[in-house]
Parts: structure tokens; C-alpha cells; sequence
């Protein structure tokens, strides 16, 4: 028998965190294809080519933590969710949050709740200090964006 085996709310917390990473990783996708799309002549081709580059790495660092989450979580890592306010109803509030912005076509707002998050998440997964990496690039690079509110992008 396991020592301190996850109750049945760990693994429906880490469910509900499987899927918050797994939206978070569509829609950082999609604010990467808008960031570098060709026709964003205020970058230069080289820094849609960083930018790009930072959420290569973002991404499969997003693939990591998803597997492992999928897997489960150590007492530690689930004590780390808990004190970063990543567990039961403090996520709930901040997926649904994330959501509001989804819903409202929000793209910084979504940027900046998702930034908040991503860090807050790297307490329990240092993995994914990359993605608080490439959200901070895209919000650095926003004034240079053709469309800064990202009004185009299709949040779903």
C-alpha cells in the first residue's frame, strides 16, 4: 500500500488541472500562430522566430506536466498545489476566471489571469517557469503587434 495515496478529490483536483493545462496549451497555441504569423510586419523575423522558439519549448513543457499530472502526485507536489492556491475551490475560481475571459474575447486579460496561474503552478511544476517565460515575451512584444488586443484570435 502506497504512503499517503491521493484521495479521491486529489485526483479529481488533478483532473481539473489536467484540463486547465490542456486549454491553457490550446490557446497560448493559437497566440503563438498570431504572434508570428508572416504578415506581422512590426517584428522582425527574427524575434517572431525567438518567440516562436520560447513556445516550442513552452509547449512540451506543457506536454510534461499534463503526463504528469495524468499519472498522479506525490503528497509534496499535491502540498505545493494547495499553498499555491491551486487546489478544490481556489482552482475552480480561477478556472472559471479563465473561462470569463475566454468567453469575453479577452486576450490580455486571459494573458495576465494565465500568467498569474503559470506562475503559481510552478511552485508544484518547475517545469513550467517556459511558459511564464513565453507569456511574458508576448506581452512584452504587444505593442509591436499588428492587432495588441488579438481580436482575431478564436478562443475556442
Amino acid at each position: 500500500m502506497a504512503k499517503n495515496p491521493e484521495s479521491n478529490k486529489d485526483k479529481e483536483v488533478l483532473k481539473q488541472l489536467q484540463r486547465l493545462l490542456k486549454r491553457s496549451q490550446g490557446f497560448l497555441g493559437k497566440v503563438n500562430t498570431l504572434v508570428t504569423a508572416a504578415e506581422n510586419k512590426k517584428l522582425t523575423s527574427e524575434v517572431r522566430e525567438d518567440i516562436n522558439t520560447l513556445w516550442k519549448d513552452a509547449d512540451d513543457k506543457l506536454r510534461r506536466a499534463q503526463k504528469n499530472v495524468g499519472i498522479g502526485a506525490s503528497l509534496t507536489t499535491r502540498h505545493n498545489l494547495m499553498n499555491a492556491g491551486l487546489y478544490d475551490k481556489e482552482l475552480t475560481a480561477k478556472e472559471r476566471l479563465l473561462e470569463f475571459c475566454f468567453d469575453e474575447k479577452r486576450f490580455i486579460s486571459a494573458l495576465k489571469l494565465l500568467q498569474s496561474i503559470v506562475g503559481s503552478l510552478t511552485k508544484a511544476f518547475p517545469i513550467l517557469s517556459a511558459v511564464k517565460e513565453f507569456i511574458d515575451a508576448v506581452l512584452t512584444m504587444r505593442d509591436w503587434l499588428n492587432d495588441p488586443e488579438m481580436t482575431r484570435l478564436d478562443f475556442n
